[in-house]
């Protein structure tokens, strides 16, 4: 085993960053715009592109979480961020923080006392996302984002922001019985209930500047749909929906640490299983956009190989919309992706067969990927978990010289540099 695989490996046996949700935005000094939160509550009746209406609940997951008092679920009050800039330029971006579908990892890892797998609140603040880093930190001369309006959409019911589904699950106790914890699953639904708000409340609200009340999805000239980790998965989704309400826009998608190296045991348990229809974890099914050709071929394109649900997904995309622009990013030995893969396969901490098998799942996904004319990979050489929180990734040397910054440049604004595939990466050595 060669010394960088020991490293690795011992960066893998701590999973915690998977759920440390980190901000990439900052507010920019010479600006005076800042961010506002804003708390959303159901029942909302939010009417679709096709003419259907859906009833949204938007919450975080009611997780366990141990107080003095005992056992109690995790605040489930959600919200969203949004802050000032270019009325006719808009990026809404998806965080991450893990993922849980069974009972293991939806109530035994809260309760573990070594960190839960996936974040169960709210936990940014105007605060914290002023002092991010990383893609759209806008006081970077170099961010191409800089002056954008920028939507920040948080992340906390465990399903990669593809739930829309209240999912019962019985934790076995070692003094027998079982715990059963009921999981809002809402992502989708928190999705939806930011594009409702943004489409009716947003013009009526009196405490954002006349920049953000401006703002009007129907007018938009450019559109970025941008997520990190659970978030990146989150874009598959959170893109059509936004994408049919912005006619006008020039659209791009960039998906995060999110490449969907997934197992067929997960695949059957979180999304689909023929053979038990409706136990799926997530509901993930009854929210895919009618109006995307080839969305339908989702739920079975996993079936024969997990793999392939991210291929079949950008090629539905990219025939929807085959003038958008979109984008995989990863680190070729991304500990928290490379943990989670572990996970699913009941290997944790992974070892270095999960490493290789993990590794050659990505060149797959990214390759088979990469045939469509209107998408682009960047794989760039390290063990850290997303490119975009961090201002060294963003802004730094990147692939061959080209930082992640000025790729993305080039792929949002057409000849400002050439946009090519872009890969430093190697696989583990003996």
């Amino acid at each position: 085993m060669t010394e960088f695989a020991r490293r690795l490996l011992t960066v893998l046996a701590v999973l915690g960053s998977a759920v440390s949700s980190i901000s990439a935005f900052a507010d920019e000094r010479d600006d005076p715009g800042q961010w506002t939160q804003v708390f959303l509550s159901g029942p909302i009746q939010h009417r679709l592109s096709d003419g259907t209406t859906r009833v949204l609940h938007p919450m975080c997951s009611g997780g366990p979480i141990v107080t003095p008092q005992g056992l109690a679920p995790a605040p489930m009050q959600y919200s969203f961020f949004i802050k000032r800039g270019d009325p006719k330029k808009l990026v809404v971006a998806l965080d991450g923080g893990g993922a849980c579908w069974n009972a293991n990892t939806c109530v035994g890892s809260p309760l573990s006392g070594q960190g839960s797998s996936y974040s169960e609140v709210v936990d940014e603040t105007p605060q914290t996302l002023a002092q991010g880093e990383g893609l759209l930190d806008d006081r970077n001369p170099h961010n191409p984002y800089k002056h954008y309006t920028k939507v920040f959409i948080p992340y906390c019911t465990g399903d990669v922001f593809w739930g829309n589904k209240d999912t019962v699950y019985v934790l076995p106790l070692p003094t027998g019985g079982g715990l059963p914890w009921i999981i809002h699953h809402h992502g989708a639904d928190n999705l939806l209930a930011v594009l409702h708000w943004l489409q009716t409340q947003n013009h009526e609200a009196a405490d954002l500047d006349h920049q953000v009340a401006d703002l009007d999805l129907r007018k938009l000239k450019d559109l970025s749909v941008i997520g990190t980790s659970a978030g990146g998965y989150g874009t598959m989704l959170a893109f059509p929906y936004f994408a049919q309400e912005t006619p006008h826009a020039r659209l791009n998608l960039i998906g995060d640490a999110s490449i969907g190296v997934l197992t067929g045991s997960f695949y059957r348990e979180a999304l689909f299983n023929p053979a038990n229809p409706g136990a799926e974890s997530w509901g993930f099914g009854q929210n895919l956009p009618s109006w995307v050709p080839g969305y339908s071929n989702l739920l079975v394109s996993g079936l024969s190989d997990a793999r392939l649900i991210m291929p079949t997904a950008f090629a539905a995309l990219a025939s929807y919309k085959p003038r958008a622009h979109f984008a995989s990013l990863t680190n070729n030995f991304d500990n928290v992706q490379i943990g989670f893969y572990g996970l699913m396969k009941g290997v944790f901490p992974p070892g270095l067969p999960e490493v290789i098998e993990w590794y050659g799942s990505m060149k797959f996904i990214t390759l088979s990927t990469a045939a469509l004319p209107n998408y682009r990979f960047f794989i760039d050489r390290s063990a850290a978990h997303t490119l975009t929180t961090s201002n060294a990734q963003t802004y730094g040397v990147g692939v061959n010289g080209i930082s992640l910054a000025a790729w993305i440049k080039a792929m949002v604004k057409p000849g400002s540099g050439p946009w090519d595939n872009l890969d430093n990466a190697g696989p583990p050595g003996p």
